[in-house]
Parts: C-alpha cells; sequence; structure tokens
C-alpha cells in the first residue's frame, strides 16, 4: 500500500521494494489511493506490479489497471 485512504499516511514504496527484491521477492504495490494525489512513476519505483484504480482518476469507478514491470 502506497497511501492509506483513512490516515494520509504515505508509506516507503522504494524501501519496501529494494528489501523485497534483496530476498528475490516480487513486490506488487498497491498504489490505488496514491494515484492523482502523488507523482507515480514507474521507472523509478522498483515494483514487479503496481496497482491504481480509475476512480481516483475521475474516470469509470468499475476499471482498474495492474502493471507489469520490467525489471
Amino acid at each position: 500500500m502506497w497511501a492509506n485512504n483513512e490516515t494520509g499516511v504515505l508509506f516507503p514504496v522504494e524501501r519496501i521494494a529494494e528489501i523485497c527484491r534483496s530476498r528475490g521477492v516480487l513486490y506488487h504495490c498497491d498504489a490505488v489511493q496514491a494515484a492523482g494525489e502523488v507523482e507515480i512513476d514507474v521507472r523509478k519505483i522498483p515494483a514487479d506490479y503496481l496497482r491504481r484504480a480509475a476512480r481516483a482518476l475521475e474516470c469509470d469507478s468499475a476499471s482498474c489497471s495492474l502493471f507489469g514491470i520490467a525489471v
């Protein structure tokens, strides 16, 4: 989870991804609440998968996207 929608806390996704990568664990970053609120550059976040919802960007509330990021 990148951002908590109730408290507004932003989690250190870059650091979490680094820890996962150093241990050979795939990292899925839930960026649903962060989308539209913080800059998301998939080239800078070392996550294997990143998910966001279109509703945060004022699109169809039933849609979302899951990115597989090549490493």
